[in-house]
C-alpha cells in the first residue's frame, strides 16, 4: 500500500505533501479505465478540472461525478453537464433522487486502484484558499469497499447505475 499527503491552500514546503488540485489532475489524465468522484459542490471556478474529465470520456474512460444536487453546481458547468451526450460521463445529483441524504463525501477514485479521501470539493476555493487536508492511497482492497458504499448509496436513492452505460 502506498500512501501520500494531499494538502491545498498552503505553499509546498511540507515533507512527503502534494498539492491537492494538481495531483488529482495528474491522477485523471493518466486514467485508464474510471474515475469516480464524489464532492459536495462543484463551482464555475474549477471549469479546467471539469473540462480535463470530459476529455478522458471522450477516451472511453468512465467518468462518475456524485454530488449534493444541482444548485451546489455553478451554472456554466451545470450548462455544460445537462447538455452533454457522452455515455461514459455521469453526472450525478443526490437531491435529484433524495430529499433526506445529503452527499457531503469528498472521494476521488481512479481506476479501481487508486483514491484520495480528504476535505477537497472541486472548486478553486478549496484548491488554493482553503485548508484542506486529504489522503491518497494506493490499494485495490480499500477502493473496492469505498466504491461499494457508493454503490450501495446509489442504490439506496433508487439510481441504476448499471443500465448508465
Amino acid at each position: 500500500m502506498k500512501h501520500k499527503l494531499v494538502l491545498s491552500g498552503i505553499d509546498n514546503t511540507l515533507p512527503l505533501h502534494r498539492d491537492f488540485q494538481f495531483f488529482a489532475l495528474d491522477l485523471i489524465k493518466n486514467a485508464k479505465s474510471r474515475v469516480m468522484i464524489t464532492t459536495y459542490n462543484i463551482s464555475d471556478s474549477a471549469l479546467d478540472f471539469i473540462k480535463e474529465l470530459i476529455r478522458i470520456s471522450k477516451k472511453k474512460v468512465e467518468v462518475t461525478i456524485i454530488f449534493d444536487s444541482w444548485d451546489k453546481v455553478g451554472d456554466n458547468i451545470t450548462n455544460r453537464l445537462k447538455g452533454m451526450r457522452n455515455p461514459y460521463f455521469r453526472a450525478i445529483a443526490i437531491g435529484d433522487y433524495s430529499k433526506v441524504i445529503t452527499n457531503h463525501s469528498k472521494v476521488l477514485i481512479v481506476d479501481s486502484e487508486n483514491i484520495i479521501i480528504g476535505s477537497n470539493n472541486i472548486s478553486m476555493n478549496s484548491f488554493h484558499n482553503n485548508f484542506e487536508v486529504g489522503i491518497f492511497i494506493s490499494d485495490k482492497a480499500l477502493v473496492k469497499d469505498v466504491i461499494k458504499a457508493i454503490l450501495a448509496l446509489l442504490e439506496r436513492i433508487n439510481y441504476n447505475f448499471t443500465n448508465q452505460l
